[in-house]
């Protein structure tokens, strides 16, 4: 079992083998003094390579009164009850985190909807708005952000998800 996270060099090592179009950095956010030199250094290497992140988006919306932690209890009869409780999200260009898609809206989150549910932000200013409809995963980069979203964008998911037939969005307890 690996306890100690992969370096830089390693990480551009292996990009540079195997050419991924997307990459995750597991842990590391974007306020990692590393995260930026990172990012630019496999940008240069591997150009429209996809970088994902998800450390402060984790802990913005997991802990004591936080999004993920509160409806956690409250949709998990429904998630697991005779299911792995895993959801199959591969139809959104291949995350399979339930975290990671509430924190990438442009996954599930476009259209009508999408401006539907910018002009519902009524508490943010006009500019403010017109940023999240430009960039709604940037938008949420920022953990003042996250803050003021993680309810709204979390529920926007729930419903987005709950119409979607089960074997779509579920991978049942036996295996798919």
């Amino acid at each position: 079992m690996k306890k100690a996270a992969t370096t830089a060099v390693a990480t551009l090592q292996f990009v540079q083998q195997i050419r991924p179009k997307r990459i995750h950095l597991l842990g590391m956010g974007i306020t990692n003094r590393n995260a930026e030199p990172l990012i630019r250094a496999l940008q240069h290497m591997s150009l429209g390579i996809h970088t994902g992140l998800d450390s402060n988006r984790i802990r913005a919306a997991v802990g004591r009164r936080r999004i993920i932690t509160r409806k956690e209890h409250h949709y998990g009869i429904e998630l697991s009850d005779g299911w792995t409780g895993a959801l199959d999200l591969r139809a959104w260009g291949g995350v399979y985190d339930m975290t990671e898609a509430i924190f990438q809206p442009s996954l599930w989150l476009m259209g009508t909807a999408l401006h539907g549910f910018t002009a519902s932000l009524t508490w943010f200013t006009e500019e403010q708005r017109k940023a999240f409809l430009a960039d709604p995963d940037g938008f949420l980069t920022l953990e003042k952000n996250i803050n003021e979203l993680d309810v709204p964008i979390f529920n926007e998911c729930i419903l987005h998800i709950r119409p979607r037939p089960d074997a779509w969005t579920r991978t049942h307890a036996s295996g798919v």
